[in-house]
């Protein structure tokens, strides 16, 4: 009995070994975790923009070029990130760094609702101190879809040829628009930005309101089958906060601005081909927004 008990212990150390190499392991080879390992370590930055999304404004803001032509600018989107995610991320960047002067959200592409309340992405979670006592919460269970991805980086030299800079994914390789049009349907143009699903959007724009920070928020371009004729709206909650949602998904703005062979990597991804169009979309519309005066 005593054998058995001390060839359980044994079990149980190596396994926890197992996933505290796994997690370092991820640490120094996955992008996104050293990426959010520095970001989470920044003190006393001034940066002039901040840049908050998913996977979406990941590949497709150039914060580069923001850098060079607006101001110094950090992109903090991540792979999965719900609207929570970017509020925790902002909220700890205002915390212990100089105030922006902007902060620019993208949202996913084609109108789509997040319905999915109170869900921090893992690598967040990892990072700011969110950990659960739970057996999911090991980093083997906890971050399994990443193993698969790396692998995928191993095996693909464009993948490994990806870089990261000024907080942007940037990806060479492209997909060409592969648009079935009878796939289409007409975009619902009243999104409810106000329902639960985008109650840490109110957060974070209220907090940018209370420092005086100007907020503009983005609707990222799909491919042609998912464009729509949406116009632009402002969104308020309210008398003290309220700010303009831009969409770069209507079809006279994606359409003649990307290249439906050339700018992609999927059907809602830009690649760095396709960031660099966009960013010309994004500077145009920081710009229309403080000569109009509406910045709050």
């Amino acid at each position: 009995m005593r054998k058995f008990g001390v060839f359980v212990a044994f079990l149980l150390i190596a396994f926890l070994a197992v996933n505290a190499l796994y997690l370092f392991a991820l640490s120094k080879v996955d992008a996104e975790f050293r990426k959010t390992d520095e970001s989470v370590n920044f003190t006393d930055e001034s940066f002039e923009i901040l840049v908050l999304g998913n996977s979406t404004a990941l590949d497709g803001v150039n914060t580069q070029m923001l850098s060079d032509s607006v101001g110094t600018a950090y992109n903090f989107s991540l792979a999965g990130s719900s609207i929570e995610s970017n509020y925790i991320q902002l909220e700890h960047y205002l915390a212990r760094n100089n105030r922006p002067e902007f902060v620019l959200f993208f949202l996913s592409s084609c109108h789509i609702n997040y319905n999915r309340e109170y869900v921090v992405n893992p690598i967040i979670e990892n990072y700011y101190g969110l950990w659960r006592f739970e057996l999911e919460e090991l980093p083997l269970f906890k971050f399994r879809w990443l193993f698969i991805e790396n692998f995928k980086k191993i095996l693909s030299s464009e993948r490994r040829k990806s870089s990261v800079v000024a907080g942007q994914l940037i990806l060479e390789r492209s997909v060409a628009d592969g648009t079935v049009f009878e796939n289409s349907s007409i975009a619902n143009c009243t999104t409810d930005y106000q329902s639960k699903g985008y109650t840490f959007l109110k957060h974070i724009a209220q907090q940018c309101a209370d420092q005086g920070i100007k907020f503009l928020a983005f609707e990222m371009p799909c491919w042609s089958w998912k464009q729509n004729n949406c116009d632009d709206v402002y969104v308020g909650f309210g008398p003290d906060v309220k700010f303009k949602v831009v969409n770069l998904n209507r079809r006279d703005v994606a359409g003649p601005l990307l290249n439906s062979r050339a700018d992609w990597l999927s059907e809602n991804h830009l690649n760095y081909a396709g960031s660099v169009k966009l960013f010309e979309a994004i500077k145009a519309a920081i710009l229309e927004e403080e000569e109009s005066g509406n910045f709050q």
